[in-house]
């Protein structure tokens, strides 16, 4: 997913007048006499003025109280609001629907695009892949500041299924950051969840007295163990939704149930 072309402008219209104003302030490239010639800077050379500005983000609350170009106060919100961003390198984990997955330590962000999607920039065939950018918000939503390194380097299986894990877990526990917005009261929201435990149990007690007698159908034993097996993945998911080695345990068990079900329906 990528914003919309109208929202895509205004982002430039109004990043490039910041980083003009940080380029004169901190003297970053020479030369630069106006937001048109930064504009039409290298993207090195515009690096180089962004990873400045992180550097000193009070240019920002400068830049809005200055307010050199006029902004409506709408727009001054949206450009102070870049005080709050994420900078460094990024591991892109996959790409969904609404946005694609970039995970940094133990965070996983949900990342809109800019003019194209980032798969159209980083194929998922590539994935998962390393880059360094700045994530910043926009409207609610997270996007990256248009300048993106790509790294060359192929992880193996190790890494690919440590990020996987981490995505996994993220999304489990509700924990994908989609906006900043939603990261800085994250911790202030308090989620009390229904203990499933005694109704699974139960469940799987009555499960347990399931068997198929001499004259039954062949379909009913592979069902049954279906029910168990699938009872034991969700008794685990309750108890232990974080670890996913077990998961990833119990699920294949569900699996071969539901395979041996199938075969036993083609052989019916």
């Amino acid at each position: 997913m990528n914003l919309s072309k109208q929202d895509v402008e205004l982002y430039y219209q109004l990043m490039w007048p910041l980083l003009f104003f940080a380029n004169k302030k901190l003297n970053i490239i020479h030369g630069v006499k106006d937001v048109s010639a930064c504009k039409n800077l290298t993207n090195e050379e515009k690096v180089q003025i962004r990873d400045a500005l992180c550097q000193k983000l009070t240019l920002i609350d400068e830049y809005t109280k200055e307010n050199p170009d006029r902004l409506s106060d709408e727009n001054l919100a949206i450009v102070s609001s870049w005080k709050n961003v994420v900078s460094g390198m990024f591991y892109i984990e996959r790409h969904l629907k609404k946005y694609t997955i970039f995970i940094t330590d133990e965070a996983v962000y949900g990342v809109v695009g800019l003019r194209d999607e980032i798969e159209s920039l980083v194929p998922q065939s590539y994935l998962p892949r390393g880059v360094k950018t700045i994530l910043l918000p926009f409207k609610g939503q997270i996007i990256y500041d248009g300048i993106f390194q790509i790294y060359s380097v192929f992880f193996g299986g190790n890494i690919t299924n440590r990020l996987n894990s981490t995505y996994l877990k993220a999304k489990q526990k509700g924990k994908i950051i989609t906006s900043f917005e939603a990261r800085e009261n994250h911790d202030k929201k308090v989620v009390n969840l229904h203990d499933w435990t005694p109704e699974i149990q139960a469940l799987m007690e009555k499960a347990q007295k399931l068997r198929a007698m001499t004259g039954s159908p062949e379909i009913y034993s592979p069902a049954f163990n279906l029910v168990r097996t699938s009872l034991q993945f969700a008794l685990t998911s309750v108890n232990e939704p974080e670890s996913t080695d077990k998961l990833h345990k119990e699920l294949r068990k569900v699996n071969r149930a539901l395979k041996q079900a199938e075969n036993t329906i083609f052989e019916i």
